[in-house]
């Protein structure tokens, strides 16, 4: 393990792994956060490996993007407001509303 995050981490890691005999063309893989400097270095030093960003992490900066957009769609279309964990959930996990008081016939509802 190599401590750090920056770009010369790879270096570091390249240089352990050539210091103990071994071939950095040999790593094929790396799964990291998304960095810009890691991906640089990876880039520099293994630039034969694929990279592979942690799903969490995609989803999350996914979600806070569409988000993002609802907010300043929801200027304009007031029929966004309160629609935000509709967003998050899979589709066929939406049932139509069955008209109550409190909500409008066609609206959408997270199903229990």
């Amino acid at each position: 393990m190599t401590e750090g995050k920056g770009k010369d981490v790879l270096q570091v890691f390249k240089s352990f792994l050539e210091g103990h005999g071994d071939s950095p063309d040999q790593v094929s893989d790396f799964t990291i956060d998304i960095s810009s400097a890691f991906i640089a270095g990876i880039e520099e030093h293994f630039p034969e490996a694929r990279i592979t960003f942690d799903k969490l992490l995609v989803c999350k900066l996914m979600n806070e993007a569409l988000d993002e957009v609802r907010r300043m769609e929801q200027i304009e279309n007031r029929g966004l407001k309160k629609t935000r964990f509709i967003w998050l959930r899979n589709p066929e996990n939406l049932t139509n509303c069955v008209c109550q008081d409190s909500c409008r016939p066609g609206v959408l509802h997270a199903s229990s």
